[in-house]
């Protein structure tokens, strides 16, 4: 891609499947204080939004126009396509982006899914390469799905569409599909679309002050678990942006495996 301020970073999973639904309900939430409640998906939403792998972001990332989905010609590819089409357009219709399906070759493709090769490692790893601008739009993901194993494909797609939505790092200590912490959960979680339908609301702004947007999104995510505004300022006052560990998304560099 050819854009000012270009960032980019590819995220490599391990991964394994369970079969479970579309959406799993945030375990045993009946039982969890709400306060508590909203301090774990609020850290889950700054592991997950606000960070590049082990970096803090600069910008959120989103998709603010419609997706242009495509399939390279790779073998194998067919027994994943129904999966991954039903995902993106779920997805896509929680932060409502149109989705349209088109050809691989069609210049206006800016979601791609492509079986994933042998490294030098002689892995076959499950990663996604993620392109946005300054502004925290996305522009370009594509999908390397491991399509060796079966027992594994369904957590492996599911994990790469969601970091191709904007989440560019591992909410670890949630009940996430982007979990390694739940490295057996397979599909999307109640956590998951939380977050997601966090990141898209028009309230809360791609760029600005990280602290600012922390405290935005956890009243937001607040609002979402109904936590009373005197219950959720003693999380939401105290929080802090992710600390900088070292550097990712750094304009025009391809950060792969």
């Amino acid at each position: 891609m050819m854009l000012g301020a270009l960032r980019r970073f590819a995220v490599v999973v391990a991964i394994v499947a369970s079969p479970l639904s579309l959406v799993e309900p945030v375990q045993a939430s009946e039982t969890i204080d709400p306060q508590k409640q909203l301090e774990d998906v609020f850290g889950a939403f700054k592991d997950a939004a606000m960070r590049i792998q082990t970096s803090q972001a600069k910008e959120l990332a989103r998709w603010t126009g419609p997706i242009y989905l495509a399939f390279s010609d790779s073998a194998g590819l067919e027994r994943a396509r129904a999966d991954v089409e039903s995902t993106v357009s779920t997805l896509a219709a929680v932060v409502r982006v149109p989705v349209e399906r088109v050809a691989a070759n069609d210049p206006r493709v800016n979601f791609l899914v492509r079986a994933s090769t042998r490294n030098s490692s002689g892995a076959t790893p499950c990663f996604t390469i993620i392109d946005w601008d300054d502004t925290g739009r996305l522009v370009r993901v594509e999908l390397h799905l491991n399509l060796s194993n079966l027992e594994r494909l369904t957590r492996c797609t599911n994990h790469e569409i969601l970091h191709g939505f904007g989440l560019r790092s591992h909410p670890d200590k949630a009940f996430s599909v982007l979990s390694y912490r739940y490295n057996t959960q397979a599909h999307l979680t109640d956590t998951d679309r939380i977050i997601l339908e966090t990141l898209y609301d028009a309230r809360l702004p791609a760029a600005g002050s990280m602290d600012s947007i922390g405290r935005i999104a956890c009243g937001l995510i607040a609002d979402r678990l109904q936590v009373s505004i005197d219950r959720a300022a003693s999380v939401c006052e105290r929080q802090h942006a992710p600390v900088r560990t070292s550097l990712f998304g750094r304009p025009h560099e391809n950060i792969g495996q």
